[in-house]
């Protein structure tokens, strides 16, 4: 039981820090007007996905039992933070810093 509740503590901390830097993106790098549009799209996209798996995983726990479950999710986990990784920083480069500009 310690282990698992020193992961879900972790789990939480991770999500909080992630979900920071998103909101540090959008406002260094999007525009006052756009801001609450963007902050929408990313308690979208970060919420929905975390939702489906959480009952994906439990679905699947239930049919293959819950160490298979945690193996695939930690698959899912790892492949789609290997894809987004390169993906975020070939778009955040790719666009000036918008708080720079405005601050230089």
């Amino acid at each position: 039981m310690p282990t698992f509740t020193a992961a879900v503590v972790l789990t939480g901390a991770a999500q909080g820090l992630v979900h920071l830097a998103g909101v540090t993106l959008i406002g260094t790098r999007i525009p006052a007007v756009r801001r609450a549009e963007s902050n929408a799209a990313l308690n979208i996209a970060g919420y929905l996905p975390a939702a489906t798996l959480s009952v994906a995983i439990g679905f699947l726990a239930d049919h293959t039992g819950l160490a298979n479950a945690v193996a695939a999710f930690a698959v899912v986990v790892f492949v789609a933070a290997a894809i987004a990784l390169p993906a975020v920083r070939v778009s955040t480069n790719r666009h000036p810093d918008a708080f720079q500009e405005r601050h230089a």
